[in-house]
Parts: C-alpha cells; sequence; structure tokens
C-alpha cells in the first residue's frame, strides 16, 4: 500500500485519510498517490485534502467511515469539518450517526446543515428522531430541511413532532403533514384553517388532496372547509388543483373542486375588521350549508417565532 502523509490537523486520521485515498484514486489523481517520501506529498493544501475527502465520500469501505469519523473528531478548519460531514453522509453508515449527531448542535449553520443531511441519508428511527429534533433548531434553513427529509422518509412515527413544528410555524411542516397523515391527521390539520397563513396550509391541503390513499369523503370536507375561506388564493389554488391532476375516476371530487372555485369571486377583499372563521367551531359536513366568504387572519411570517 502507497501512504501519503496528509498534514491537516495531525494525528493519524489524517494520515489514514491520504493512505486510503492512495489506494482508490484514479490516474488523475495522480498528486494523492505519490509515494511517502516524493517531494509535495505533505497534503497541506485545503484543495487536496478536500478532494480526498470527497474521495471517501464516494469509495473505500468501512474503513473510509471510520476514518472520517475519527478524522471530525480530530478537529478541522471550517471548510474541512463541512466537506468531511458532508462525505460522511454519503456514505449513509449508521456507524456515522452518533458522530453527525454531535455536529447538529455546533454553533455554525453549515455544519449543522451538513450534519442534518447526512442523517437524512441514514435509515432507520434513530435517524428518524434525529431529524425530528431538528424541527426546533435557530435556524429555518434547518427546519425545513428537516420537515421535508421526514416526509421523503414516509416517518409516520414522527407526526405529532411534526404537527408541533406546524404550529410553532414551520411551514414545510405542513406539507410533511399532508403528506404522511391519515384521515384523523387531516382533521387535526384544519384545525388551523385561519390561525396560520393561507399559504402555509395550501401546502398540506395539496398533499392530501392529490395522494390517492386518502378517501373521497375525506377530500371533499377538506374541498368543502377551504370553499369558506373564499378568497382569490383558495380559488387559485383549486383551480391548479383541477389542473394537477386527472379526476376522470373521482368526479365527485372534480365537481366539488370545479362549483368551489367558481362561487368565489376573484376580487374578494377582506374588509377592515371582517371576522375570520372559528377553527375551535365545529365544521358542517360537506354540502350542509351555504358557506361564509371570510377571509384568515394576517399571520407573522413562519419562521419568525419556533
Amino acid at each position: 500500500m502507497n501512504h501519503v502523509r496528509l498534514r491537516i490537523g495531525g494525528g493519524w486520521p489524517a494520515l489514514a485519510l491520504a493512505a486510503l485515498v492512495s489506494t482508490t484514486a484514479s490516474a488523475a489523481d495522480g498528486d494523492l498517490a505519490r509515494p511517502p517520501d516524493a517531494p509535495g506529498t505533505a497534503l497541506a493544501d485545503p484543495a487536496r485534502a478536500g478532494a480526498a475527502l470527497d474521495a471517501l465520500g464516494e469509495r473505500g469501505g468501512p474503513a473510509a467511515v471510520a476514518t472520517l469519523i475519527a478524522y471530525l473528531r480530530e478537529g478541522q478548519p471550517d471548510a474541512l469539518t463541512d466537506r468531511a460531514l458532508l462525505a460522511l453522509g454519503k456514505r449513509g453508515a449508521r456507524e456515522g450517526l452518533p458522530v453527525l449527531v454531535e455536529f447538529t448542535r455546533h454553533r455554525r449553520l453549515p455544519a449543522r446543515l451538513a450534519a442534518y443531511t447526512g442523517v437524512g441519508r441514514i435509515k432507520g428511527e434513530a435517524a428518524n428522531a434525529v431529524l425530528a429534533q431538528g424541527l426546533r433548531d435557530s435556524a429555518p434553513e434547518v427546519r425545513g430541511f428537516c420537515a421535508r427529509s421526514l416526509a421523503e422518509r414516509r416517518a409516520k412515527d414522527q407526526l405529532d413532532i411534526l404537527f408541533r413544528a406546524f404550529v410553532r410555524g414551520v411551514p414545510e411542516a405542513s406539507f410533511a403533514i399532508g403528506r404522511l397523515g391519515d384521515a384523523g391527521s387531516a382533521v387535526r390539520f384544519e384545525q388551523q384553517l385561519g390561525r396560520l397563513p393561507l399559504a402555509v396550509m395550501l401546502m398540506g391541503y395539496e398533499q392530501f388532496l392529490l395522494r390517492d390513499d386518502i378517501s373521497e369523503p375525506v377530500k371533499l370536507e377538506l374541498i368543502a372547509h377551504l370553499g369558506e375561506v373564499a378568497s382569490p388564493p383558495v380559488r387559485r389554488f383549486l383551480e391548479q388543483m383541477l389542473a394537477a391532476k386527472k379526476w376522470g375516476k373521482q368526479p365527485y371530487l372534480q365537481r366539488a373542486l370545479l362549483e368551489t372555485a367558481k362561487r368565489i369571486d376573484p376580487r374578494t377583499q377582506t374588509a377592515p375588521g371582517a371576522a375570520t372563521p372559528n377553527p375551535s367551531a365545529p365544521r358542517a359536513p360537506a354540502g350542509a350549508g351555504a358557506p361564509t366568504p371570510e377571509q384568515p387572519a394576517p399571520h407573522p411570517q413562519p419562521g419568525a417565532q419556533r
């Protein structure tokens, strides 16, 4: 085996990092694979170190994972730390989860985001729980990433935490709830209609309506309650839903979308001091009475509070 000394951070992890790269690098990486005594083998150049880290993120087997973990724990410059976290995350190895968790509490946002990105590549409920913790991060970028990641992972075991994040103002949690929730979740979701920004609510409504595993009666309820808001954004949303999917096999839904959209005057404006829908009041079943055209109250921008 040809070894290359990587003098960044010092210690065996840096040496092992270069050694592993020397056995896996392609011919184009010749400067990473020189004999130990050749001139210039000390890879003190951050660009070379970054290339070595990237290589370990792509190849090298379990030993590469162990090297990246040790390299991170040794303490590195910020840019190399972030690159090593991304490289470790690419491996998707459960052995890397503990060190990634450590960096989810880092003071720097790029390091936390890189760590959570790595966690998102690791399968299992333990990683789901770590991503759920990220919903309380101080940065909206992290909170949003964690919510979307939980949705993509189908992490239904984290729905309760997603609901708490949703109420606290994490917009992407609305999307995740719409992607993961069942009929009971839809009822719980709608309790925030009129409390949270309409644009945030529509992210969840879209996911509920587009899913094939949500029953037609539940979707009809969702459309009816949206019709109660009777605002131009709701009309545009319903028209977009009509165009987003072929509803031929669900004629009742197609008619409900069309008729509800038509009932909403595109010029509707909320009068100053007008009442907003009361989300706490019992909801009437779809078609049980004429909807009242009302507009949700303004709300602080998402992410303003956690």
